[in-house]
């Protein structure tokens, strides 16, 4: 990842746990720049390792709280402007 699109963009830090890494990408295409894939690339992420899991009670509240936060930012270019949404999923479905 570069460093000057990051630093343009900026990361939301209201979502300190979950969807930053989602809405950094989106927002990053929403602002002219490629998100690019590769297959070559080999990647390890040991979720949770270090701040516990996500289900335990004092943090369900805050990881809800955040799925809103990225539902209210993100929530209609996700459903209606993704090349990758299902046209054929109703248009009442949330995130």
């Amino acid at each position: 990842m570069l460093d000057e699109p990051v630093e343009d963009v900026g990361f939301d830090e209201s979502l300190a746990v979950a969807f930053n890494d989602v809405d950094l990408c989106l927002r990053l295409s929403q602002t002219g720049y490629r998100n690019v894939w590769t297959p070559n690339a080999e990647l390890y992420h040991h979720e949770s390792l270090t701040r516990g899991s996500d289900t335990a009670p004092a943090k369900l509240r805050p990881f809800e709280g955040e799925c809103d936060a990225f539902s209210l930012v993100q929530g209609d270019f996700i459903t209606y402007s993704s090349p990758r949404y299902q046209r054929s999923t109703p248009d009442d479905r949330t995130l």
